[in-house]
C-alpha cells in the first residue's frame, strides 16, 4: 500500500519525527498551566452542583401529591401493603411540620 501511494516506508514512519512530545516548562509556565485547570475544575463543580439539584418542594406541595397518589392507588388497587406504604408516607410528611414534635399544653386542648 505505501509502495502504490508513492510514498516511502522511511517516510512513512518518520514523519512525525518533527512532532515535540515532551519539552521543559518554567516555573511560571507551570503556575499558570495549574491555575487555568484549577480554575475549569472549580466551574466544572459548580455546573455540577447546580445541575444535580432538585427545586424545594414545599409541605403543601408534597401532600397534594401525594393525596393524587393515594386517588390514583384507590382507583386502581385494593393491596393493603400500598395503603400502609401511603401512610408512612403520610407520616414522614407530619413530621416534617414545624410544630409537629412541640409538646401541647393542657390548655390547647379547651
Amino acid at each position: 500500500m505505501v509502495s502504490e501511494s508513492g510514498i516511502s516506508f522511511e517516510d512513512f514512519v518518520s514523519c512525525d519525527d518533527g512532532v515535540m512530545t515532551a519539552g521543559t516548562l518554567s516555573e511560571d509556565e507551570i503556575i499558570d498551566s495549574v491555575a487555568q485547570k484549577n480554575d475549569i475544575n472549580d466551574l466544572r463543580y459548580i455546573e455540577d452542583v447546580n445541575s444535580t439539584c432538585a427545586p424545594w418542594v414545599s409541605i403543601k406541595e408534597a401532600r397534594t401529591a401525594l393525596n393524587t397518589l393515594r386517588n390514583f392507588i384507590e382507583q386502581t388497587s385494593n393491596s393493603e401493603e400500598e395503603f400502609s406504604a401511603l401512610y408512612r408516607l403520610d407520616n414522614a410528611i407530619d413530621r416534617e411540620q414545624p410544630n409537629y414534635l412541640k409538646q401541647k399544653k393542657i390548655t390547647d386542648f379547651f
